[in-house]
């Protein structure tokens, strides 16, 4: 583990860190698992509402400027023939599903607009 550069070198160290998390991303949830193939095993996991964790990062004033929630072509030439992929809103994949979702919703309200 040292390899990794962690900033925690166990399990209990982990568990402090996470405990000291600010909780303007919501309240942590603990619950416990059990399996059927082995009943005598038991498993923690600790989880946020992932809504509630959305909307801190929303409100948040430092983060939210930042945010990106429409598609975007970002090329490193003048000439745009070198786009860069670096984000998810920079990918092929996020200006199709906006001009589906456009003709979907216009096909539906009888209006086509690009």
């Amino acid at each position: 583990m040292e390899k990794l550069g962690l900033s925690y070198h166990n399990a209990r160290a982990l568990h402090k860190k996470v405990d000291s998390l600010p909780e303007k991303a919501g309240k942590w949830i603990v619950s416990q698992l059990k399996f059927p193939d082995s009943p005598s095993d038991t498993y923690t996991i600790r989880y946020r509402d992932p809504v509630e964790a959305i909307k801190s990062l929303w409100k948040d004033p430092e983060l939210s400027p930042k945010m990106q929630f429409a598609p975007q072509k970002v090329f490193s030439d003048k000439d745009k023939s070198n786009c860069i992929y670096s984000e998810m809103w920079t990918g092929q994949r996020w200006h199709i599903l906006q001009v589906c979702n456009l003709l979907y919703n216009n096909k539906n309200k009888g209006k086509l607009r690009l």
